[in-house]
């Protein structure tokens, strides 16, 4: 999925921008627009991984570089486009990063900016980097950094694989996480965890062995699923 979060607190061009994005011939069906009145709004909205943001210049009490400079601490790797119809851009503007300028009333540059910034935002997410969102921040992964994650009483603990610290917290329940990792090669070998299939070095009838030597239990009602997905990954990896 690809989510798009748009800013703006006038309501039609919301519509009139999704409009455009949805008429790009690298338009997705997987993208979802996420809309926001005010700046205040979006950043509240922390737990969300933005892949592009098309944010207006002006508000009220916060402008569109202020919050643009608050997403980019929580998550370097979102594709930026400022909205305007009258401001000009200052020295400041570049340090976060945007990677358009929209003038609101010229549709036609618009339209073909929006290809660009499209064509960008999936470039940007072939890779295979995993985002979670902590609090009010966003913990960034390599595939293969993870080993496992394990259920706990508040949300979950991440293992990690040659990096340190090697556990993390992360306050997303488990059943979350695996909707989000699935496609990622996570599976349940046990209803306490998920596992990395591509770092499971060895596998029996009841019992995986992870690249750290790990050993952890397959539960006899997840043993059938969870092996027939090993070798799906295992003949694609």
């Amino acid at each position: 999925m690809y989510h798009i979060a748009i800013c703006d607190d006038d309501y039609e061009f919301i519509q009139a921008l999704e409009k455009m994005i949805r008429q790009s011939p690298s338009f997705d069906e997987r993208m979802i627009f996420h809309e926001y009145s005010d700046g205040r709004r979006l950043l509240e909205d922390s737990d969300f991984q933005y892949d592009l943001v098309f944010m207006d210049m002006q508000y009220g009490e916060l402008d569109g570089y202020q919050v643009a400079s608050e997403l980019r601490k929580r998550n370097a790797d979102f594709v930026l486009a400022f909205c305007t119809g009258v401001q000009v851009p200052q020295a400041e503007h570049f340090t976060v990063q945007p990677f358009r300028y929209l003038l609101k009333d010229d549709a036609e540059s618009m339209q073909r900016y929006i290809c660009d910034l499209l064509t960008e935002m999936k470039k940007l997410n072939d890779t295979e980097t995993i985002f979670l969102p902590q609090g009010g921040t966003i913990l960034r992964f390599e595939p293969d950094e993870i080993l496992y994650i394990e259920r706990t009483k508040r949300g979950s603990l991440i293992h990690l694989n040659g990096v340190e610290p090697d556990k993390v917290p992360c306050n997303i329940k488990l059943p979350e996480l695996y909707t989000r990792l699935k496609e990622n090669g996570f599976e349940y070998p046990h209803n306490s965890y998920i596992v990395n299939l591509r770092l499971i070095t060895s596998i029996t009838r009841d019992t995986i062995t992870l690249i750290n030597q790990e050993e952890l239990n397959i539960s006899r009602s997840r043993a059938d699923c969870f092996k027939e997905r090993f070798s799906q990954v295992l003949s694609i990896r």
